[in-house]
């Protein structure tokens, strides 16, 4: 089981340079496509309270927007050229969320830069929220931390289907890496059930001939997210692989959850979610 499609957002911005360039590691050691997607939407063109925008705004509007969309294209060909991989470059005028959900169908991974960071465009922005509960695969959310030969990860574990799922959807990346962790953060005394799907989960990965090493650890006044995002750093881990949106997601925008604080906080990982 490996990789053969990636799909990958291409949008202006440091964030897009980072998803290209996760991508293009993972294909050079997996001999996968790299099917790359521009796509952005101006939206309306109608300011205020019915109050139109005069011809020369919206000149300016359509000339920037062309060309945002070129840089994109043209920093995207630029990370991947001459990596000796297969490439596929896609251009929309329509709003990159839709467009990634109806390509992930077709593809085992889909990769996108985390949002505001330096050159963001909005046109071409990423509502994650949207993407991460209506792709058909695993979403890796791309840090500027290299997947290198030396590759760890840490898996944070909880006897949920969305984290069954990204473990499944991450076995690909697992099978490159050489350290992976079971990571369990501690919040209550546990039970049986728990612990047999815990033990079950080690035995599923051996199983697929990966070296994992189960982990332990206790919330220590922290949040559940804070707490993995530390432990996977002082791990010198390259990337965190969660579930995503395990409560109704209208309960995580109310409440706060484990997802929204993993997609808000800064971090140089790359973390791979599936719901």
């Amino acid at each position: 089981m490996t990789y053969r499609t990636l799909l990958v957002q291409a949008a202006p911005g440091a964030s897009s340079v980072s998803a290209a360039s996760r991508a293009t590691e993972l294909a050079s050691r997996t001999g996968a496509l790299v099917r790359g997607i521009v796509a952005g939407w101006l939206g309306i063109t109608v300011a205020g309270a019915g109050e139109l925008i005069d011809g020369t705004t919206t000149a300016t509007l359509l000339r920037d927007f062309e060309a945002a969309r070129e840089l994109a294209a043209t920093q995207f060909r630029t990370i991947v050229a001459d990596r000796g991989i297969e490439t596929d470059l896609r251009q929309f005028d329509a709003p990159a969320t839709e467009i990634l959900i109806a390509h992930s169908s077709a593809a085992d991974l889909t990769i996108v830069g985390r949002p505001g960071e330096d050159g963001e465009v909005s046109s071409f922005r990423v509502e994650l929220d949207d993407l991460l509960l209506r792709a058909a695969g695993p979403v890796m959310l791309a840090g500027p931390e290299l997947l290198t030969d030396r590759l760890q990860i840490v898996i944070g574990w909880r006897e949920t289907r969305e984290c069954a799922r990204a473990m499944f959807g991450a076995l690909p990346l697992l099978k490159l890496a050489s350290r992976v962790e079971l990571l369990r953060v501690v919040t209550d005394e546990g039970s049986p059930a728990r612990e047999r799907a815990y033990q079950d989960a080690l035995g599923y990965l051996r199983r697929h001939e990966i070296a994992v090493v189960p982990a332990e650890v206790a919330l220590d006044g922290l949040t559940v997210a804070k707490r993995l995002l530390r432990e996977t750093e002082r791990r010198e881990a390259s990337v965190l692989v969660v579930g995503a949106y395990g409560h109704a997601r209208l309960r995580e925008w109310v409440l706060g959850g484990v997802t929204r604080e993993l997609l808000n906080e800064r971090t140089d990982l790359s973390i791979l979610f599936a719901h």
